[in-house]
């Protein structure tokens, strides 16, 4: 198994991978913004994780993963984490959600619960992703935007 950090190539596979679950709202990652950490096998997207952040904060959602390929997504996602000093990781798991919130014990974390996720979008007439202030996934990969992805490689 393969672990690394996607880059917009990886996008479309990402896309019908984690669409194809079921569990999450359809997903365009070239909009989202932020990294995702990918788990390939014969040239497929077996696992993924999509964060995102600025040390020592990071945020993590997507996470889809059978059995062991979950567990060394979030081995290898503090991996990055540590040696990118982030220091608190946030993420929602639903409440019958009973294997998504078993492994995230195993992995150490802590909850209070039961969480209800409140958002909304608030349209402000501009293109979501302008150039002064792009941080789409595509656009972090074409800069070089590393913040939290650049010790992945050994860097």
């Amino acid at each position: 198994m393969l672990y690394k950090i996607a880059t917009p190539d990886n996008f479309p596979a990402i896309k019908k991978f984690v669409d194809a679950t079921g569990y999450f709202w359809p997903v365009e990652p070239e909009k989202i913004g932020g990294h995702w950490l990918i788990a390939i096998h014969k040239n497929k997207i077996r696992g993924t994780v999509w964060f995102f952040g600025e040390p020592p904060h990071a945020y993590v959602d997507y996470w889809v993963g059978r059995n062991v390929i979950a567990t060394r997504l979030g081995a290898q996602l503090e991996d990055i984490f540590k040696k990118a000093k982030v220091k608190f990781v946030r993420g929602m798991i639903h409440t019958t959600n009973l294997p998504a919130i078993k492994l995230a014990m195993g992995l150490g974390m802590k909850g209070d619960g039961p969480y209800v996720s409140m958002y909304k979008d608030i349209d402000d007439g501009r293109e979501e992703n302008r150039t002064d202030n792009n941080n789409s996934a595509e656009n972090c990969a074409r800069t070089g935007d590393t913040r939290l992805t650049e010790t992945v490689n050994g860097v």
